[in-house]
């Protein structure tokens, strides 16, 4: 079925994606014996292990000897150089557990306007499920989008989400997933008794093949760099490279050299702070490193870079990609996953769209078709959160009665901005915002006789969806006393 429907669609074979490791071959060989018109491709992460690589090439060889197309992904760029695990780190930062920044450049490039096969199971997800749908597309339609990161990577996660077929119009592919429900019993069999070659590392103790030291593989990432040392000093040269960079940028940092970066990423007991408690597995204490805050709903980054500035370990999250230049800090997916990680503070932005007085001649449709209740769930998902410190953001709206009112509303034109914009704030475990900048608003009279913001005015020459955008930002004075007044020095030391 997914043979025809690639080409009757895309007009071109099925492509049969190969890592190297045991559910490639094993799906390798289901091509094979299938009959089927196919191609293979593999993309090269410059991170694999020695064995690896040379498994690949000894298949691909063999492949093409009876005429199977077969292509590698050298991630070779316009100006003629190639994207690598090594000068991807110094410029994104450290790769870990939810900023997997390395998967989307190395391994998520190919496949483009084509139909894909993947080796993704449910079996080595940590959250299977017990039914599965047989067919679910990934869209626009947020009621009809699989519940997944917009960032999912498609070629290799096995998590309880995943479906036999998935479409990504965000990633222009169609990708199925044969084996999807097949046990690890299942793969191993027919691995060592039906597949003609086998990856080396599997005789070498290894139960699972990628690169080298992910983080993925909490278990067995010491045994990696113990067996090919080369690939430790690599990521070490890459982490020094990386210091150099921050230093430049007059970033701060709490490594006293590459080194004790690589042991804190290690989960080194003996690094202050690399406890392995941390939100991404690999944590830092919050004396050493600043605090670990979530900035929920923001793609401006505007608080995130300042609570940055005061050496937190800051993280902005969005479903839409970061604007503020450091996408290194950017967590491009449906927030709501996240809430269940170890934060010391969160500070949201929900949307407001379905929630703000501005649009309530349309409050009876949204009431009618369920928006304004999915706007009141979202909301209320940051109320509930488990942490300590909490803050919600919103303009004057009905959560004011829904939930209850706001412990403070701020105003631009407070904050050195001269500029009117009621801003309500909902907080927990956090003081009211003081006022840092005292300025006269610039307003402006409409022709129908409504005062309005002069900077609100003129955003009615935007694009709608820019627009609203524009609106959304948080101003940078306010974005500032967040930073200093809820995560400064003194309130750092109050914990």
């Amino acid at each position: 079925m997914a043979s025809e429907m690639s080409l009757q669609h895309y007009k071109k074979p099925l492509v049969c994606t190969y890592s190297g490791g045991k559910d490639s071959d094993v799906m390798l060989e289901l091509f094979k014996r299938s009959g089927i018109q196919f191609e293979v491709h593999h993309s090269h992460t410059t991170a694999d292990a020695p064995p690896t690589v040379y498994h690949i090439r000894k298949v691909f060889r063999e492949l093409e000897l009876i005429g199977i197309k077969c292509d590698i992904d050298y991630h070779i760029q316009s100006n003629g150089k190639a994207i690598t695990m090594w000068n991807l780190i110094p410029v994104q930062g450290i790769p870990t557990r939810l900023c997997r920044f390395c998967c989307k450049y190395l391994k998520e490039s190919g496949g483009r306007d084509r139909m894909v096969a993947t080796g993704v199971r449910w079996a080595e997800s940590s959250k299977r499920a017990d039914t599965r749908d047989t067919y679910e597309s990934v869209n626009r339609n947020p009621q009809n989008r699989i519940r997944i990161s917009d960032e999912k990577m498609l070629l290799t996660d096995n998590d309880d989400t995943r479906r036999f077929i998935e479409h990504c119009q965000m990633k222009a592919k169609t990708v199925v997933n044969p084996i999807i429900d097949w046990k690890d019993s299942d793969v191993y069999d027919f691995y060592w008794n039906e597949c003609p070659s086998h990856n080396p590392l599997y005789k070498m103790g290894y139960t699972r093949v990628g690169c080298i030291g992910c983080p993925m593989a909490s278990k067995t990432r010491w045994k990696e760099f113990a067996d090919f040392p080369k690939y430790k000093a690599a990521k070490i040269r890459a982490f020094e490279k990386m210091l150099e960079i921050r230093t430049q940028k007059g970033l701060k940092h709490k490594w006293k050299n590459a080194q004790e970066v690589f042991l804190w990423w290690m989960e080194d007991k003996n690094v202050p702070g690399a406890d392995g408690n941390g939100v991404y597995g690999w944590g830092c204490s919050c004396r050493e490193a600043g605090m670990r805050i979530l900035v929920a709903c923001e793609e401006s980054q505007a608080v995130t870079k300042e609570l940055r500035r005061l050496g937190h370990e800051a993280y902005s999250c969005d479903i839409e990609p970061c604007s503020g230049g450091h996408p290194e800090w950017h967590i491009q997916q449906d927030v709501i996953p996240l809430l269940s990680e170890r934060w010391d503070m969160i500070i949201a932005f929900p949307p407001c769209t379905h929630l703000a007085v501005s649009g309530a001649r349309y409050f009876e449709e949204k009431r009618r078709d369920g928006r304004q209740q999915q706007g009141i769930d979202f909301f209320m998902r940051f109320v509930n959160v488990d942490c300590g410190k909490v803050a919600i953001e919103n303009p004057i709206g009905i959560m004011s009665t829904r939930y209850r009112k706001p412990d403070q509303i701020i105003q631009p034109y407070e904050y050195g901005h001269a500029e009117r914009k009621s801003t309500c704030l909902w907080l927990k475990g956090l003081p009211k915002l003081v006022p840092t900048d005292i300025v006269k608003p610039e307003l402006h009279v409409c022709g129908n006789g409504v005062i309005d913001s002069k900077w609100h005015y003129h955003t009615y020459n935007l694009p709608a969806k820019e627009r609203a955008k524009m609106r959304s930002k948080t101003f940078p004075g306010i974005a500032k006393a967040m930073a200093e007044q809820w995560a400064g020095e003194e309130r750092q030391d109050k914990r």
